[in-house]
Order: C-alpha cells, then structure tokens, then sequence
C-alpha cells in the first residue's frame, strides 16, 4: 500500500524511535496488520527496546564499532524480519512506540540521515548490542563481562551472489566480539521472496565441513538480517553459503546456493 509518505514498510523505524510525522505513523499503523514482515521486524524490535536500559548501562558499542559497520554497509537497504506474528499487540506499540524516543539519548546515535544504510548501521548494532546485553543478563558469570568489556568488530565478510537468477544479490557479515563471547551478524539483500515453506539457510565452512548457522526469510524487497552466536570452541570457520532450502529443517544443504563469500 503506497501513500503520500512512499511506502508503509519504510516507516517501521522512525515509529519505532518516535520521529515519524503524524501522517506516517497513521499510515503505519493501518498498513502493519496486513503486513506479516513489518509485523515480525516490529515485534522482535520492541522487544530490544524495551531492554535499552540495560543496553545503556551496560554494553554500549564504542564508537569505533559504529563507525566500522557504518562504513561497512553505507547505502544498502534496510533488513527485516521473517512472516508470522501478533497483530493486536504489533498496533498497540505502534501507538506507544514515541517513548521509545527518550530512550535513544543514552546511545550515541549518529546525526540522523535520511539513508537506509544508516537506518540499517543503527539497527545492526542495536540488535547486536541489545540481544548481547538481554541474553548475558541470565547468566550471572556473564554479567560482569557484559559491563566491563567493549563490543568490537573483529572480522568483516562480504557475500555474492551465486545463482544467474538473483544476479544481484549482495550480503556483508560480521564477527561481533565482547570477551570470549562471538556472535555472527548478517545482512542480505537482492534475494527473491519465498514461498509456502521454504527459508534461506546459513551455513558456516570449515575445513570443508558445513555447520548449520540458522534460518531467515527476507521481506518483499529481498532484505533481512540473522544473529548467530559462534560456540566458544569449534566456532571456527573460513566461508559463509547462504542457501534456499525446501523448509527452515534441513541438517544439510537440499537446495540452491544463492550468497556465498
């Protein structure tokens, strides 16, 4: 649904910062129940802002972590989410999401642009830095570490296309550290939609070996993202394959090979 605004979907994150104009978050909110991808993204999205306190307190990603993945994906579309989730619940955010606003003050945020590239480096690191915080918060050896030691980028990928009919294709990946704890962030983009079951599925490579890294779905535009936590020993790997799989499932690739480093 297209409205004076452009596109519904390219609204998702100024309501969920608060700083969408009044027409556009009602445009939002009528578009949101009937769209099953801004629907996920709006949902796994709240759920890291309503854990922001911690992330403020507790693991702000330096600087030089921003400036890394800003320059990593300057100008690459915004990621979304998989299919499927509440709708009620989704427009009562909608209507609350302004209070998100405030809670951007404790984050550095760059001097806000109206570029997806920047829209995506705020939700990378958001997401990296939020799930990083949430999931150490249950783990008390954790905490410590979580407070006291700086998230950084140790690795950086690139990913292209491997298959004529998404020619392009594109994916960048990187290796998020803090401690000894690694975890894996993804972004594609120029994938086609799937249908009825099938899912895109991430496969890490080592010595010729393929480990299961986790499945995603992209949104109309072929966008999404994947966090992968790396095991502390055996994690490690040379090459990343994306591949189109029958269903989310497999232990093993059945399908197409469609990004790859």
């Amino acid at each position: 649904m297209e409205t004076t605004n452009g596109n519904p979907c390219d609204h998702l994150l100024d309501c969920l910062l608060g700083e969408a104009p009044d027409e556009a978050r009602k445009a939002f909110e009528r578009h949101l129940p009937g769209c099953p991808s801004c629907l996920q993204q709006w949902n796994e999205m709240t759920e890291v802002w309503n854990a922001m306190p911690f992330v403020a307190e507790e693991a702000e990603p330096p600087a030089g972590l921003k400036d890394d993945v800003m320059n990593a994906i300057f100008g690459t579309e915004r990621p979304s989410g998989a299919e499927m989730a509440d709708a009620p619940r989704a427009v009562a955010d909608v209507r609350t999401a302004p209070d998100a606003a405030a809670k951007t003050a404790a984050i550095a945020r760059p001097r806000r642009i109206r570029t997806y590239g920047i829209a995506l480096a705020a939700a990378v690191l958001l997401i990296a830095a939020s799930i990083w915080t949430v999931s150490s918060r249950f783990d008390e050896a954790n905490v410590v570490n979580a407070v006291d030691q700086p998230l950084y980028v140790e690795q950086t990928y690139v990913l292209n296309a491997s298959d004529k009919s998404m020619a392009d294709a594109r994916g960048t990946g990187w290796i998020v550290c803090q401690g000894n704890k690694k975890k894996l962030v993804l972004n594609v983009n120029g994938l086609v939609k799937t249908n009825d079951d099938e899912a895109y599925q991430v496969w890490l490579i080592h010595e010729g070996k393929r480990r299961n890294a986790g499945t995603f779905w992209v949104d109309p535009q072929g966008s999404g993202v994947l966090v992968y936590e790396l095991p502390q020993t055996g994690g490690e790997f040379e090459a990343i394959g994306i591949t189109l799989e029958p269903d989310s499932r497999g232990s093993a690739p059945r399908g197409k090979k469609v990004l790859g480093t």
